[in-house]
């Protein structure tokens, strides 16, 4: 039966007996000889190039060096699913610190929970008795290692050749982030199949497709796995050197360099766990006083990224830093850098949230977990209570340092009004019911309500709403602090129902009486006087 006599029949998802090609030992062994014949030679140029260029950039070498990097990352690219790793011995795995990791948290227990188990997608080279598999592995592992020797002689013979540091910046992103499958490829993928399903279906068998629909779905099934191969691996030494090259020229003075890198290193920085912690000191060293403004420009239009953001949302390493970096940014009156400055504050306005320092686990949940899980080991669920409450303490800390320090922000008469709306702004979204305020807090808020600034009343206004809110909620509370959480139990004492009898026609005069009299808490004169 040929191909086109199935047309437009419907598949059976069960059985579609997809014939994927599978190559044959011959064919792995002509890919990989075909690799090195055109890996070898460029390796080498390159690395002569690296230690006998002069440092006089020439339109010549600059076209040689473009050439030379054009054929490196169409190898990288093309042998993106040779092997799973990038060629870490599992020995070298085992020797790495956790503090050379720079994890999310830097009291987890082990970093080795951190190596995400790989999907199944056939990777070419899998037997580790294979010569061909220590072959690939090394011609990673070396990839990496000349990507960032490359990133090294731009930076101190060549930081003004545009066209191929741009070029190497596309080969450290296809190194990183592309693993068998790159982004763009898998959304017009996704798109394509999407379009297709809606054009062929059916109005009453709405489950039902043509096989070339199906054999498509799994196609991108297949692209997914390629894609989730690529998150949360573990970070070595050999990545972090890659990471802070691209950090380097996300901050350079060149506009076209900055550009590129930054969108590589928003892209990459989401592929390893905690790489985001790795550059986020160094970006907000970028935004403090004495730092040239396209240094600072390029950490600004960093933060403009989601996926850089989000820490600084979340998490409370970093957002005391961040909150207090944006509201110092007055040294620079460039209005490109002001503008950015506004936008980022926007965004982060906009996305902040206020959840609780605590969590709230049922009454039961300890009898559940134990019939689902004995506890032999109660040292370990001591240390891990304890690592619970150090954490906890530590977020209240840095919540309380960065109110005050705002606080005091605002009293000094140098600060620009801008500036001053914003650390007020601040102040109003981090407000929280669980946190007692402070005379000084409520102070702002009064003062606040005074300014000759219209933003600046209208923040007061609401400040000074909330922390009324929250004073009668922490007092109904009576100290239990899962209240303020829930807020579900929270009632005013003299708070009462009444039940109006039929007949009663002068009920409202009487309560506005009774409204009149002095309150004692041990009677209720608003039900005994009617």
């Amino acid at each position: 039966m040929h191909a086109h006599e199935t047309w437009g029949q419907s598949g059976d998802p069960a059985c579609l007996d997809i014939q994927w090609h599978v190559p044959s030992e011959a064919e792995k062994d002509f890919a990989l000889e075909y690799l090195f014949h055109c890996w070898t030679p460029t390796v080498e140029r390159l690395s002569e190039i690296i230690k006998t260029a002069p440092e006089v950039n020439t339109h010549e070498q600059s076209n040689e060096l473009c050439r030379l990097l054009a054929v490196m990352r169409n190898c990288l690219m093309g042998s993106a699913t040779m092997v799973a790793d990038d060629g870490l011995d599992e020995e070298e795995m085992i020797e790495i610190e956790p503090d050379d990791m720079n994890c999310d948290d830097d009291d987890d227990e082990d970093h080795q929970q951190y190596i995400a188990k790989r999907l199944e997608v056939g990777y070419v080279f899998t037997d580790p008795q294979d010569p061909r598999t220590k072959q690939a592995r090394q011609f990673r592992k070396s990839a990496g290692e000349l990507i960032h020797a490359l990133a090294g002689f731009f930076k101190t013979k060549r930081e003004d050749d545009v066209e191929s540091i741009k070029i190497w910046i596309k080969i450290a992103r296809a190194y990183l982030s592309e693993r068998g499958a790159e982004k763009s490829q898998f959304e017009r993928s996704k798109a394509g199949y999407s379009y297709a399903k809606n054009l062929v279906k059916i109005p009453v068998c709405k489950k039902e497709y043509p096989r070339n629909i199906l054999i498509r779905r799994a196609y991108n099934h297949h692209l997914l796995r390629l894609r989730l191969n690529a998150m949360g691996r573990l970070r070595t030494p050999h990545h972090d050197a890659i990471l802070y090259d691209l950090l380097d020229f996300s901050l350079s003075s060149y506009a076209d360099i900055r550009k590129p890198s930054q969108v590589a290193l928003s892209a990459t920085a989401r592929c390893f766990r905690g790489a985001k912690s790795l550059v986020l000191p160094t970006l907000l060293d970028a935004l403090q006083p004495g730092t040239t403004a396209d240094r600072m420009k390029g950490a600004l239009y960093l933060f403009t990224h989601k996926s850089m953001l989000l820490p600084c949302l979340r998490d409370w390493k970093f957002i005391p830093g961040f909150i207090m970096s944006i509201c110092h940014a007055q040294h620079q009156d460039k209005p490109t850098i002001q503008e950015l400055i506004r936008k980022v504050f926007m965004e982060y306005i906009s996305n902040v949230h206020s959840l609780s320092f605590r969590v709230l686990t049922p009454r039961d949940i300890t009898s559940i977990l134990e019939s689902i899980y004995s506890i032999t080991d109660e040292s370990k669920v001591a240390q891990l209570e304890a690592k619970v409450n150090s954490r906890s303490m530590f977020q209240v800390s840095a919540y309380t340092g960065l109110i005050d320090h705002l606080l005091g922000f605002l009293q000094d008469s140098r600060v620009h009004w801008r500036f001053a709306t914003m650390a007020a702004n601040f102040i109003e979204v981090l407000l929280r019911a669980d946190v007692k305020p402070t005379a000084a807090l409520a102070r702002f808020a009064n003062e606040a309500t005074l300014s000759e600034l219209p933003t600046m009343r209208r923040i007061g206004v609401s400040t000074t709403t909330q922390l009324l809110l929250y004073i009668k909620q922490r007092t109904l509370a009576s100290g239990n602090p899962d209240l303020l959480i829930t807020k579900k139990a929270l009632r005013n004492p003299l708070k009462i129902e009444i039940q109006v009898p039929e007949g009663e026609h002068n009920l409202s005069q009487q309560l506005l009486q009774a409204s009149f009299e002095p309150i004692d808490v041990n009677k209720r004169y608003v039900v005994y006087n009617i």
